[in-house]
């Protein structure tokens, strides 16, 4: 069974390295790490690391993170394909839990690790662990994205992320550090309506198999990695706003809005995202203009409904 490891990177070369001697360390080696550069002047850097590990390497004008990971598979080889932001750092044991995962699971379609350092690196944007907890717990209630027990989604098109499992769990979607059977991309593909930085992608490609196939995706606690985000890359405010409150739309659209209770349920979560952001603004957490935007984006879709998604995101 070869384990292929697709990587889109845009210049956060930094970053890429750490991951890549993480690599290096792993006890059982990725058969193949496909890297995706999506940079303007390319990585300088290449050809040493390509003595070092079994890198493909792929540079391409696209800045699209959807557009990257479907180019990854493309370009890939193996039976299993897995992905990484480019600010991950793995544990030495991670390609062969994966490994061994799969062979021990044969009715799973897809798994995830666990991020060990996820509350710490959530716990930074609100100021403080104990604050995060809150938050989470708060945010549960209302039907936000928040961590708990679990990976699942909402009928507000947010979704619960599982922290600290002990055992391996069933997932219905699975984050950016997802790994598939190659027969998985046989009919499906990341969404490319989905643009640059692609809030949401992961939940959106992953959910979509958990429908077809329920119990397929899991999460695997002794895959172990960690998260140290990157400032690189990461779109400005107004356009990252503008991308978690349309893509979120998109996504519950596409899977809940057949459905008359959902609707009352996503309201009822946008309407306290804007307070619980306001909130923010008033611990000094957040900037003014990102609630205002916030207001301005939900405001559109209330009033324009479908045409937003036709107008700004299916063009």
């Amino acid at each position: 069974m070869l384990v292929s490891i697709v990587i889109p990177t845009i210049g956060r070369f930094d970053s890429l390295a750490r991951l890549l001697e993480s690599f290096v360390s792993q006890i059982r080696s990725a058969d193949e790490i496909v890297i995706i550069d999506q940079s303007v002047d390319g990585w300088k850097e290449r050809e040493a690391w390509q003595k070092k590990l079994p890198i493909v390497y792929v540079h391409t004008d696209v800045r699209s993170l959807p557009k990257a990971r479907n180019i990854g598979v493309a370009k890939s080889r193996g039976d299993i394909v897995g992905f990484l932001d480019d600010d991950i750092v793995l544990s030495p044991t991670y390609i062969q839990q994966l490994h061994s995962f799969f062979e021990t699971h044969p009715e799973a379609l897809g798994v995830q690790g666990v991020i060990e350092n996820f509350i710490d690196g959530h716990a930074q944007k609100v100021g403080s662990t104990f604050l995060y907890s809150v938050y989470a717990r708060v945010s549960r209630f209302f039907c936000l994205n928040t961590a708990g027990k679990e990976n699942k989604i909402f009928l507000s098109g947010r979704n619960c992320y599982a922290v600290n499992p002990t055992y391996v769990l069933a997932s219905q979607w699975l984050s950016g550090i997802g790994n598939y059977r190659r027969s998985v991309f046989e009919t499906h593909s990341f969404d490319e309506f989905l643009v640059g930085y692609a809030l949401g992608e992961d939940k959106m490609f992953s959910y979509g198999i958990y429908r077809q196939q329920r119990q397929s995706l899991f999460t695997d606690p002794s895959v172990k990695c960690s998260h140290y985000h990157a400032s690189g890359g990461r779109p400005e405010q107004r356009e990252w706003t503008r991308m978690k409150v349309y893509y979120t739309f998109y996504f519950w659209y596409t899977y809940f809005a057949h459905m008359p209770v959902a609707h009352l349920v996503f309201w009822w979560a946008n309407m306290w995202d804007v307070v619980l952001s306001g909130i923010a603004v008033l611990l000094g957490r957040q900037s003014y203009r990102v609630w205002f935007w916030q207001v301005v984006y939900y405001i559109q879709i209330l009033v324009q409904g479908k045409q937003v998604i036709n107008r700004y995101i299916c063009r």
